[in-house]
């Protein structure tokens, strides 16, 4: 409280808008000054160039229309850059509109270019190309603008036109303007090789506003006063030309502190002794951090309660210290009787010192008793795992394999969890746009993205994989390129995702309805009728799908409503029909590998029997007697192993549940 009550009487902060010399140099003869106004935060108008054309120090005026290249209107930020439309070729330009008369008075074209000047008019559709663009005079073209606006999503890219101009003569981009310079020797276009000339007022289009005017003064008035002048009343940059020196002219506020640096001694103390208290607070509320560590306290948690008591205490003082400061100085002006000065200062650069007096030096006298606090409810673990050893890389892909485990039976529903998990990521570490994922028929699936660095420079590909292991347990797994492996957005993003997985059990109870059913003990089926059945699945499997297709071609035909109907019947029986042949194939693979290894030892019997044959050391008769059945079960294992093996072909494609 006294610290704030001192900031206030001795510490004065005032500010003062003028205007300064930003820069100058080697300029011309010519009185007058260039205005370049800021077209994105101050635009001008033909009001301002009007009323500029009617003060008495002006002797002539002349201004250029340029594209107001950035602009941001109602919420949405727009870049535009020019187009020149000749047949099917665009070109991006600079179009820059010129003044015939203030260019023909003051600047000497005459054979720089090719054509009839005397048709380049205020307010006529014509124009003046380079000579590299190829096209000849009284050809035609197309102007137009390309607008990229940022609309909070997918930036939205349009064109529009500005109609057609006849080309009234052409100049060469290298040669045509050189020395050709303004009153302040700076070009007078620049960068040619891709400009275009059109007459002022020959286009009427909010993108086109004034870029620029040259105002030449009268004898007797200082330049450099005027810029002045035109700087404040206009908000631009302006130079000032006065002999041979040309003065770039900006508008700029002053800032000055008074009675500083006798207050920092008192403001450092203040910020030791609210470090001593809240170490103090610390010490003795030690035991009781600990107790609520141990059950479970989040460290982030200790951290803010340190800092907000802190900066709780910090406003209190500065409320007390700031009124209490006014009101002791108002009692004592009354006591001695108007004698005494009055130190306070009632403004708002008051308040600014009080607030960064009574909460910025509170809150680095805190900080380093909190960040103690919160290692205490660490409990020795690490604050942010650095995935070391965890991610995997076998050539130029990288895996990092996620801690959850579920049976395929759930496959859909982990797949719909980590779908709607990615969207919960902020927009600067994953392009939501780019979200896309595959459900496969045996419970496995696939979800890629486009994770983001720092400035959207780098797109980093990614994909989720529930791959299948210990025959059906299914696990998520998430693979990168390994040159992106050091990129700290990317380790975010595993990080995040890791944290989300835990919370996978919880999301999965609110939407897992349990049906306790109790049946009587059944026989166990074969092999031979288990196959019989999952063939029965998979042909109800695609006779759905089919139906589903023929819905979709008779969709014109349908009402909303009968159509959503149908459509989510048979996605639903869909649905059931892939899960129940999940779970009827889970015991297929020992069975493919326990034919597999049959089938090889039936071969071997066969190849035996054949070589006997041939060696003459059994009779032709009991080569048939023995080999016929062999051969014949070789025969029917390799017909059942070709099922087995269409129903895993059917089993990877995908499901097309949406």
């Amino acid at each position: 409280t006294i610290i704030i009550s001192s900031a206030i009487v001795f510490v004065n902060i005032s500010m003062t808008r003028e205007t300064k010399v930003k820069r100058q140099w080697e300029g011309t003869n010519i009185s007058g000054v260039i205005v370049k106004p800021d077209t994105y935060i101050a635009p001008l108008s033909e009001y301002d160039v009007n009323w500029t054309r009617l003060q008495k120090w002006c002797a002539d005026l002349g201004y250029s229309e340029g594209i107001r290249t950035a602009e941001s209107t109602a919420g949405l930020s727009i870049q535009r850059i020019g187009l020149l439309i000749t047949g099917e070729e665009t070109i991006y330009v600079n179009i820059i509109g010129i003044d015939p008369s203030f260019i023909m008075n003051h600047y000497n074209l005459t054979g720089r270019f090719r054509g009839s000047w005397l048709e380049f008019s205020e307010g006529e559709p014509v124009a003046i190309l380079p000579s590299t663009f190829k096209v000849a005079p009284n050809e035609y073209v197309t102007l137009g603008v390309e607008e990229d606006i940022e609309t909070g999503a997918e930036p939205l890219i349009q064109r529009r036109t500005f109609g057609e101009f006849r080309v009234v003569g052409t100049f060469d981009p290298v040669t045509s303007f050189i020395n050709l310079t303004k009153i302040d020797t700076t070009p007078l276009f620049e960068e040619p090789s891709n400009l275009v000339l059109v007459p002022i007022k020959s286009i009427d289009d909010p993108a086109i506003t004034v870029s620029e005017v040259t105002v030449l003064t009268k004898r007797g008035f200082d330049p450099v006063k005027i810029a002045e002048e035109l700087a404040y009343s206009m908000g631009a940059t302006v130079v000032a030309n006065k002999d041979k020196l040309a003065q770039e002219i900006v508008w700029s506020t002053e800032l000055s502190v008074s009675g500083l640096i006798p207050f920092i001694p008192p403001l450092i103390i203040a910020g030791l002794m609210m470090y001593t208290t809240m170490t103090s607070i610390y010490e003795e509320r030690r035991r009781e951090f600990t107790t609520l560590a141990t059950l479970g306290l989040d460290p982030k948690n200790t951290f803010q309660v340190f800092l907000v008591e802190a900066l709780l205490l910090g406003l209190i003082g500065t409320f007390l210290g700031f009124f209490g400061s006014y009101i002791l100085g108002a009692l004592l002006f009354q006591l001695a009787g108007g004698a005494l000065p009055s130190y306070t200062h009632w403004s708002m650069p008051a308040i600014l010192v009080a607030l960064l007096t009574g909460v910025f030096m509170v809150f680095l006298g805190a900080y380093v008793p909190a960040v103690r606090a919160q290692g205490l409810s660490l409990m020795g673990r690490v604050k942010r795992r650095q995935l070391i050893g965890e991610l995997i890389s076998e050539g130029e892909v990288t895996s990092f394999t996620l801690p959850i485990r579920e049976t395929i039976q759930n496959g859909d529903m982990l797949y719909a969890y980590v779908s709607e998990t990615l969207g919960k990521f902020k927009t600067s570490l994953i392009d939501p746009h780019t979200v896309k994922g595959e459900m496969y028929r045996d419970g496995t699936f696939k979800v890629s993205f486009t994770a983001l660095s720092e400035g959207h420079s780098i797109f980093i590909p990614c994909e989720i994989k529930g791959t299948l292991r210990e025959g059906d347990v299914l696990v998520p797994v998430i693979e990168f390129p390994t040159r992106f492996k050091a990129y700290s957005y990317i380790r975010e993003i595993l990080r995040n995702l890791e944290q989300y997985m835990i919370e996978y059990s919880a999301w999965k109870e609110t939407r897992l309805k349990l049906k306790i059913v109790r049946e009587a003990p059944k026989r166990k089926e074969t092999m031979e009728e288990i196959l019989t059945k999952i063939k029965e699945v998979i042909n109800q499997i695609k006779d759905c799908n089919k139906k589903l297709n023929l819905l979709e071609k008779q969709r014109s035909k349908l009402s909303e409503e009968v159509y959503n109907e149908f459509r989510q019947k048979y996605v639903k029986l869909l649905e059931e029909k892939s899960k129940h042949l999940r779970s009827m194939t889970t015991n297929l693979e020992p069975y493919r590998t326990e034919l597999q290894k049959e089938i090889d030892k039936t071969k071997v019997e066969v190849e035996r029997l054949t070589i006997a044959r041939n060696l003459d050391e059994i009779t032709e008769e009991e080569y048939i007697r023995k080999g016929g059945p062999l051969q014949a079960r070789l025969d029917t294992l390799r017909g059942k192993l070709k099922e087995i093996n269409e129903i895993f072909e059917f089993l990877k494609r995908p499901a097309r549940l949406t």
